[in-house]
């Protein structure tokens, strides 16, 4: 045992969570950080863990938030907080659990948890977060402290962001509980976040503030965000400052709408906390040195060579804000924008040439199961792998794109409906049979598709994207796994 660790080493921790998965990650990360295995207990719900309690007392009691038993975490903690037992009521309780709302946070930390760990967590980081939790009195007894607001996020995967702090976001959304939200989830990044409950409240904004990125609500009284973005792409004063929509309107239309407007990118309610990050994030870091090679070509333009060159440098930036705003960030796919400009083509095509397509719409079976059990962090993972393998198995002139969450959709040209569920099939097999590994855990993956031909039942986009969509769920309810056609 290194010194580094050894003040853990004689505590006993109850470890309460419903799932023996996670159950047993939580406890080799306790023991590989110095906690002794003879002195973690663990169970399996609230009541069980009440009963241990009237006959054991503990250094630490964790617990998930929402378990399958009679009483949840919440109700677990207020049961404890209120026992007529003082030494059980100043045990330190920590959630750990897959919910990252702020308003979770704030409820756990509202009925007396100590502090509040959401998923994924890392285990070389889990040391650092229970040094901030238990700390040395001066009698040399562990005394527990309760995290501030900021050290109650997931760890790990902020390390590789680009500093942007300082630069301006204006949120814009008549829901204050959203922008609470959207607010606690860009905290992180410490940017300046100015916000707006109105649209006519962001275009009054604008005259007195210029933000780099605004996030916009579509759902508004008054002037909707619809309206708002074409106000502000019209003024050229405006124009060039990029729009993300957030929103939960999920219909192709709806989307195709808004982008043609000219936003640069799609986010659909209910929030992900690493989604809304890495956009925001992507679309800062483009936008700061968009706005540092004009203020170079401002001072030189009086130099025509140097001008001209970072011109060129300029017209490149463009070039890349137009490719990312059409790239799904985690997976380097095509986004929803840049699938929907291809199928688009593809129609204009058939018109023409009558050439037919095909669309291939899947899903990842139990996607929310891998989440809840071995955290975000692994729903990532087997995201980018499955990029991986549409990428690796697709024909020449195949598009692939990421859908949104964890669905797929592959473009397939000049392909009718029989060979689309064929290729279909091919890579279902391949998916199938492919072994996934994540810190030590073994994954097991599987997909379901829905195919449908673009003529064949359906005169739009809108109409051949419902058909597959009807398919895949089709495939869903039928066991999974499964291509239906």
């Amino acid at each position: 045992m290194t010194d580094k660790s050894s003040h853990f080493q004689n505590h006993n921790v109850l470890l309460v969570d419903d799932s023996k998965t996670v159950r047993k990650i939580i406890k080799d990360i306790f023991i590989s950080i110095g906690f002794r295995k003879d002195l973690i207990t663990e169970c399996g719900n609230p009541d069980e863990a009440l009963q241990i309690l009237e006959k054991e007392s503990f250094n630490l009691i964790t617990s998930n938030m929402w378990m399958s038993s009679n009483l949840n975490g919440i109700e677990f903690l207020e049961k404890i907080r209120s026992s007529n037992n003082q030494d059980l009521q100043k045990t330190p309780f920590l959630f750990i659990s897959g919910e990252k709302g702020i308003d979770h946070k704030n409820q756990a930390i509202g009925k007396g948890a100590n502090g509040y760990i959401s998923k994924p967590f890392v285990a070389k980081n889990f040391e650092t977060y229970l040094n901030k939790i238990f700390s040395q009195n001066l009698k040399g007894e562990t005394s527990f402290s309760t995290l501030a607001e900021d050290e109650t996020t997931s760890i790990g995967y902020k390390e590789s962001f680009q500093n942007i702090s300082g630069m301006k976001v204006l949120v814009v959304d008549d829901s204050q509980a959203n922008l609470l939200i959207i607010k606690e989830v860009l905290s992180s990044l410490k940017l300046k976040i100015s916000e707006s409950i109105s649209g006519e409240g962001a275009l009054k904004a604008l005259l007195s503030d210029l933000p780099d990125l605004i996030l916009l609500d579509i759902t508004m009284a008054g002037m909707d965000g619809y309206e708002t973005c074409k106000t502000i792409k019209a003024d050229k004063k405006f124009s060039h400052i990029p729009i993300i929509f957030i929103t939960s309107l999920t219909e192709t239309k709806d989307i195709i709408k808004g982008l043609s407007l000219g936003a640069v990118d799609y986010i659909i309610k209910p929030f992900e906390r690493e989604e809304i990050l890495h956009r925001v994030h992507n679309q800062l870091v483009l936008r700061k040195s968009f706005i540092e090679r004009q203020v170079m070509i401002e001072e030189l333009k009086d130099l025509s060579e140097k001008k001209d060159l970072l011109i060129n440098e300029l017209t490149e930036l463009k070039e890349q804000l137009e490719v990312s705003s059409k790239t799904d960030p985690l997976t380097n796919l095509l986004n929803r924008r840049g699938a929907i400009e291809l199928i688009e083509n593809e129609i204009t095509r058939f018109h023409q040439q009558n050439t037919p397509f095909t669309l291939v719409l899947s899903d990842i079976d139990h996607f929310k199961h891998v989440n809840d059990t071995y955290g975000h962090d692994a729903g990532d993972f087997i995201l980018k792998k499955m990029g991986e393998i549409f990428k690796n198995n697709h024909r020449k002139d195949d598009k692939v794109a990421r859908w949104g969450g964890e669905e797929f959709l592959v473009l397939l040209p000049e392909t009718e409906i029989e060979d689309g569920k064929y290729l279909a099939e091919k890579f279902r097999e391949e998916i199938e049979k492919y072994e996934l590994e994540h810190n030590g855990y073994e994954i097991t993956t599987t997909m379901s598709f829905g195919v449908s031909q673009y003529g064949r039942g359906s005169d739009s986009l809108d109409s051949c994207l419902k058909i597959a969509d009807e398919n895949l769920y089709e495939a869903k309810d039928s066991g999974r796994n499964l291509v239906v056609g």
